[in-house]
């Protein structure tokens, strides 16, 4: 009776936290949400005021085509503020049919892939070559031509780890959808209630269930 007991308890709390950890990156994401198109416009006007001294390279149509995607999840949220919490499924169906397919592959994908060296050594030298020889993590003792190329190299680090992990949290709650993980939007109404941080640590069980 006790083992049932303590059995019963040890699975409740192991509920409770993989809620909190979900909910944390749910915190995570919406804050990515907002600060993936902020670094992105700050690389490309701080890249366009360097190149203008033909130190550094842009890549238009990589980065407006990147800048465009990541707004758009937060402009349609900008839209009808009173629902942006609550309208996060269907915002994620939304990244399944254009910011998954738009953005991962024709952007972060291919970018990511370029800055790791996974390409063909012609795109390299076309698409890898935005910084010229200065190194990827920006190290303070590098001689630097100019010293904003310092400022521009760290917004370009910043940028990239910004879109690994707006894109590993993209796939995390895909699958987390796909799997059922995630309450679906019937659910949420069914049960009244919003999809929103305090819905996914608390759970979607109505009174009647918790006891």
């Amino acid at each position: 009776m006790i083992d049932k007991i303590l059995k019963k308890l040890s699975l409740k709390n192991c509920k409770k936290g993989s809620r909190y950890i979900l909910g944390g990156l749910v915190t995570l994401w919406l804050t990515l949400v907002l600060l993936a198109p902020l670094i992105e416009f700050a690389k490309i006007v701080t890249f366009i005021f360097v190149r203008s001294d033909d130190v550094i390279k842009l890549n238009n149509a990589v980065e407006l085509t990147y800048f465009l995607i990541a707004s758009f999840v937060p402009c349609k949220s900008l839209c009808s503020l009173d629902r942006a919490i609550a309208d996060m499924h269907r915002i994620l169906s939304i990244t399944q049919l254009s910011h998954f397919i738009g953005w991962i592959i024709a952007t972060n994908c291919i970018a990511c892939c370029i800055q790791t060296g996974l390409t063909p050594n012609i795109l390299k030298q076309k698409l890898l070559d935005d910084i010229g020889d200065i190194p990827s993590n920006c190290p303070s003792d590098y001689p630097y031509p100019v010293p904003k190329l310092y400022l521009a190299c760290m917004i370009r680090a910043t940028n990239f780890v910004f879109m690994w992990m707006y894109t590993c949290l993209n796939i995390i709650f895909l699958l987390m959808a796909f799997s059922g993980i995630l309450p679906t939007e019937d659910e949420l109404v069914r049960k009244k209630k919003d999809f929103n941080i305090k819905t996914i640590i608390e759970g979607i069980e109505d009174d009647e269930e918790k006891k």
